[in-house]
């Protein structure tokens, strides 16, 4: 039985393929602010929530709760950007750490494999900051389906559900934030699945890393900064952050030209994701790149039909099942797990 398969358990409990890993100071000071100052300079980033979930099912389907589609009362000012994307770096200044092999070597050792290629590298950036996130699974991929071609809420449930793992893209991530603060803003994590005690990084975070396999983990940040300038009024789907034009190190949260917030140098808090795809062999990575053994959306959901119909669900297939409220809902109560139960005393949900 391979990693996958251990993973994926009968009660369809997730779990990494092997524990996170954290580091210290994981980045060179050279390395450090040339990150900072890319980020800075790719700036404005749009809000997070709004760039990946548009309705309250949908929401449900990727987070375990339906927190309303994009209306203000559920959306936070955290921002979110990329600076790599299928495996393209996007700025010079720090292509040679997209491509570092001191990253690939700690994702090809996380896995005990002979491959890696590094795929995405994204930014989360925000100011003081409410989550109301309980959770989550980052959304994975599939050999042939993946967030080209396919929603985001159904690759959740494919994930969840079990029915995929043998086009299971295999990725590892490094995660790395930079926030001076010690008012929450910590990361927690279900390293033993999400029904299991979580663990947890605390502040202060600056330059601290965690070597994970997030599709298969749940995981959350915290809510960060004074409480009660964490829900800035007036932030929408088109609330962005932006590096504010007279303070060298400051932010500027607007919605349009007004200003919501200004956020000091020393207040954000920066989150640098790094994303690798994981291969076991040659023949492993043959197979992704020669496209022999590739999944289809039609037949993803054609596989979802058919498991529905074994457990005996009732329902019609919809004209464009990757639209229709009513299936997403179908699907969503099938193979959603729900979100975790048991969170750090210090870092209770929203």
């Amino acid at each position: 039985m391979n990693e996958l398969a251990r993973n994926l358990r009968p009660d369809r409990r997730l779990l990494p393929v092997a524990p996170p890993k954290t580091f210290e100071g994981l980045f060179s000071p050279d390395q450090e602010s040339r990150i900072l100052r890319c980020i800075r300079k790719a700036g404005p980033y749009l809000q997070i929530s709004a760039q990946y979930i548009d309705t309250a099912v949908e929401s449900r389907a990727i987070n375990g709760a339906e927190m309303g589609g994009r209306s203000e009362g559920w959306l936070a000012p955290t921002f979110h950007g990329a600076l790599a994307l299928d495996g393209v770096c996007f700025h010079r200044e720090i292509e040679d750490i997209f491509f570092d092999p001191r990253l690939l070597d700690l994702a090809r050792d996380y896995w005990s494999v002979e491959c890696a290629k590094p795929t995405r590298l994204f930014v989360n950036i925000n100011g003081p900051t409410i989550n109301k996130d309980p959770g989550h699974l980052d959304i994975p991929a599939f050999r042939g389906v993946d967030r080209h071609n396919m929603p985001m809420w159904a690759l959740s449930l494919m994930g969840k559900s079990g029915l995929f793992q043998p086009w299971f893209v295999k990725m590892a991530q490094v995660i790395t934030w930079w926030w001076q603060g010690t008012e929450d803003g910590g990361f927690t994590y279900w390293p033993d699945g999400h029904d299991a005690p979580p663990a947890r990084m605390v502040p202060p975070v600056w330059n601290r890393s965690v070597l994970v396999q997030n599709e298969m983990m749940w995981h959350r940040a915290e809510s960060n900064g004074p409480v009660e300038r964490r829900q800035p009024a007036g932030v929408t789907s088109k609330s962005v952050i932006a590096p504010d034009p007279d303070d060298a190190e400051g932010w500027l949260v607007k919605t349009g030209d007004q200003v919501l917030d200004r956020v000091a140098g020393d207040e954000l808090r920066i989150m640098l994701h790094w994303n690798a795809e994981i291969y076991y062999d040659r023949a492993d990575l043959k197979r992704h790149m020669d496209h022999t053994d590739d999944l289809t959306p039609d037949r993803a959901f054609e596989m979802f039909c058919a498991d529905l119909r074994a457990r005996g669900r009732r329902f019609e297939v919809p004209s464009d099942p990757a639209h229709d409220p009513a299936f997403i809902r179908i699907l969503a109560d099938a193979y959603d797990l729900g979100a975790p139960s048991i969170y750090p005393e210090k870092a209770p949900p929203v």
